[in-house]
């Protein structure tokens, strides 16, 4: 197990599908042909110098709709 290194990462990745399979976006409720995912979590270090996190999806939508949400909850984009 590493160390962490006290940097919280947060980044929008697409999902491999979209309403089908994670239902509508999570903000505004509409259909998604490919859905978005809010991804969070804490950056740790290997002893061999190595980064990783721990990151999971906070929630699914349009991209635009995501990035809206960060933007208006000051959270910031690190990756």
């Amino acid at each position: 197990m590493g160390k962490a290194t006290g940097k919280k990462v947060t980044w929008i990745e697409a999902a491999d599908r979209g309403t089908d399979y994670y239902g509508n976006c999570d903000i505004c409720k509409k259909h998604m042909t490919i859905a978005y995912k809010l991804m969070s979590g804490n950056e740790y270090v290997r002893e061999n110098g190595e980064l990783y996190d721990n990151a999971f999806a906070h929630s699914y939508g349009h991209k635009e709709c995501l990035e809206k949400i960060c933007k208006e909850k000051e959270i910031e984009l690190t990756c």
